[in-house]
């Protein structure tokens, strides 16, 4: 009996704090989300197999992306994805200003990755990145925190230029 009672309590304060806690004790072991640090994402959650939205502004420009906010999702990208629609494209949100590298694997279409770092400036961009090119890697000069990937040919099209800055 005593027993059982040790193992309740024990299990009450590994799993009960977390529960019950309000930003005390917890806190330090809780990661934010990246959802809860983007404003403009609605309060909805998304049914099943359907992606969280964003609309992005950068100057005059609108788009609309999906996010990438999860290690799941940030691994899985666009690969697999036929195509992307004019005007959309996939915002990668990581929790720290970082170096990350991106690639092409089982990528079906060739794309523009807009660098974008914590204040939400455009730093660079990697333009015309085809299918083939893997398992080449690519990675921004500076730390980022965001990473877009549009079809390719969007920078261009849209005249996109380093420092700007996007909103969402």
């Amino acid at each position: 009996m005593r027993i059982h009672i040790a193992l309740a309590v024990a299990l009450f304060v590994v799993f009960g704090i977390g529960v019950f806690d309000s930003g005390g004790f917890m806190k330090s072991f809780r990661k934010v989300s990246v959802r809860e640090s983007v404003s403009s994402v609605p309060s909805s959650t998304p049914s099943r197999g359907e992606q969280a939205k964003v609309v992005l502004t950068i100057g005059s420009e609108t788009l609309y992306g999906e996010l990438a906010d999860t290690v799941a999702k940030r691994t899985q990208g666009l690969s697999g994805k036929e195509n992307l629609p004019e005007n959309e494209g996939m915002l990668f949100i990581f929790d720290a200003p970082n170096f990350v590298s991106f690639w092409m694997k089982d990528m079906n279409f060739p794309i523009d990755i807009v660098w974008i770092n914590e204040e939400k400036q455009i730093i660079g961009w990697e333009e015309n990145v085809d299918p083939n090119t893997y398992p080449a890697t690519f990675s921004p000069k500076e730390e980022i925190v965001y990473v877009l990937e549009v079809n390719a040919g969007w920078i261009q099209r849209h005249d996109i230029q380093i420092g700007q800055a996007i909103a969402f």
